[in-house]
């Protein structure tokens, strides 16, 4: 499911109505994980923001182990980079 959704390019009253049928559509939908949905007036601003995914690299010993390390164990050799 989406997590923005921004109606343009149409009229007002129309956009307005389906602005109306998309909630209604994601009304069985958590609150926490509906989609906003917006009708900016033109040439209006929209900033969205994104959550990056991370992720760690894991070599030597430490990914030789049989069982993954437990929440909250130390480990040494981890290496975290941005992309």
């Amino acid at each position: 499911d989406p997590k923005h959704i921004i109606l343009v390019h149409g009229q007002k009253d129309e956009m307005g109505r389906l602005k109306k049928a998309l909630l209604v559509q994601y009304r069985q939908i958590p609150e926490n994980k509906r989609p906003t949905i917006t009708m900016p007036p033109n040439k209006q601003e929209v900033k969205l923001k994104f959550a990056r995914r991370r992720s760690a690299k894991v070599m030597g010993t430490l990914a030789d182990r049989e069982a993954e390390p437990q929440e909250g164990e130390d480990v040494g050799g981890v290496l975290v980079t941005h992309n």
